[in-house]
């Protein structure tokens, strides 16, 4: 995930307690963000900039926070009465602050004009089970392969279109062609693909959603976890690639997001599998003779993946919240919504962005980012308790390890399903 790479401080550009107001007339909001590229950054202080000069009687003040640190950040603001009015955050860690109601339901604020404009699936991954709607989706990503351009025109593998994607079966081919073993020796020279697989969760729920793999389902007010053929097809492939076909390193499984860049740019991986926003890293680090293209998501049964947007929130203690929807509605305005994905290398929600001139041209795989976020659905672990505490204990280890070659798939299940549900039961307090 992003936030790994994030960095390791949280930076305070103001300090004030949520929602001030004085004598002066001048209503000042607390905006908590989590960017951390160095251009998105940059975006974020500029329109915030932008709004403080264009409304000097509503301030906004910007609290630079980080993922690593913006859970146990927001959880003892939002406990010691010192919450952000205005939250940056994801669909993915909502849950557990709006069931503390820590949020407010956004349902009948949010404008229609804006309700109608951002697709139905970030909108579902966002509303709760007692139907309101605790933060605005604004941005998300794919998981795309990038490759190297040179390595697959030498191979003659033809670059798939989003017209014409890959199936898993048409990858692993590819795959075989663009391994090379020149001294056969056993050991090749060059693989086909590199996985980042330290941490392989949310890779694996997200290309499991190819199959229908969902992992968890409901089980009367909770959920439990179950893995059948569906869960297990596209962690199968990934384990084949590595130990049957040796069209990807034996190494994979203690890879972690930037491991796999030096061997890309040196011509050791034809293609890496990242999230969309990685394309920004590319753009900086990549040699300046390397050409890297984005390819479309792979095909299963379907292409579609598991959605988790990332989200702005209004905290329920905000002593100004239409002033914050008032800002909100004007940030994520087509244009501004236009302006932060586009820095964050990310693809936003609003239909009316994706259209804008900027996303869709070749360029920097930004037409087959956008096209890729058609395949998103609505992620099936949003809402469950313990999930959290099931990726980290249970799956991120497990994964690992059978990636690695040293538990087999029925360990694998037994991991993620058997330990996980322990998990989930205490979290659901049986």
């Amino acid at each position: 995930m992003r936030r790994a790479i994030a960095a390791a401080a949280v930076v305070l550009l103001a300090a004030t307690a949520c929602g001030s107001g004085g004598d002066s007339g001048v209503t000042t909001l607390k905006f908590y963000s989590v960017a951390f590229q160095k251009q998105n950054v940059q975006a974020y202080k500029d329109l915030v900039a932008q709004w403080n000069k264009d409304n000097p009687k509503v301030q906004v003040e910007l609290v630079q926070g980080n993922w690593d640190a913006a859970p146990d950040y927001l959880l003892t603001s939002f406990q010691g009465g010192d919450a952000p009015d205005i939250v940056y955050y994801e669909a993915q860690g909502l849950k557990k602050f709006s069931d503390a109601g820590f949020l407010m339901d956004l349902t009948e604020s949010i404008p229609k004009e804006m309700k109608d404009d951002v697709i139905p699936a970030a909108w579902e991954s966002v509303k709760e089970k007692d139907g309101g709607t605790y933060g605005i989706p604004f941005s998300w990503e794919t998981q795309l392969l990038m490759a190297n351009k040179k390595l697959l025109d030498d191979a003659n593998v033809e670059i798939p279109t989003s017209d014409d994607p890959w199936t898993w079966e048409d990858m692993r081919a590819a795959s075989k062609k663009l391994t090379k073993d020149t001294n056969k020796d056993g050991t090749p020279d060059r693989y086909g693909v590199a996985w980042s697989l330290k941490q392989a969760t949310n890779a694996m729920l997200t290309y499991s959603m190819n199959y229908d793999g969902r992992y968890f389902y409901p089980d009367g007010d909770h959920s439990k976890v179950q893995v059948g053929p569906a869960e297990e097809s596209a962690p199968k492939q990934v384990h084949d690639m590595i130990w049957n076909d040796k069209t990807a390193p034996s190494n994979s499984a203690s890879m972690g997001a930037d491991d796999v860049l030096p061997g890309f740019f040196g011509g050791k991986y034809a293609m890496i599998s990242k999230g969309v926003w990685f394309r920004g890293s590319l753009k900086d680090s990549a040699p300046k003779d390397f050409e890297w293209v984005a390819l479309p998501p792979l095909e299963g049964d379907t292409q579609s993946q598991a959605s988790a947007p990332q989200t702005m929130s209004i905290a329920q203690e905000s002593e100004h919240p239409e002033e914050a929807m008032e800002f909100l509605s004007w940030l994520l305005n087509t244009e501004n919504m236009g302006t932060l994905a586009y820095s964050d290398w990310m693809i936003p929600t609003r239909k009316t962005s994706s259209e804008l001139p900027e996303f869709n041209k070749a360029e920097d795989g930004w037409q087959t980012a956008v096209d890729s976020g058609k395949v998103r659905v609505q992620a099936p672990y949003l809402r469950v308790n313990g999930f959290e505490e099931w990726k980290t204990k249970a799956a991120n280890p497990a994964f690992q390890q059978y990636f690695a070659n040293k538990i087999t798939a029925a360990e694998l299940k037994q991991r993620l399903a058997g330990e996980g549900n322990k998990i989930l039961q205490r979290a659901a307090g049986d």
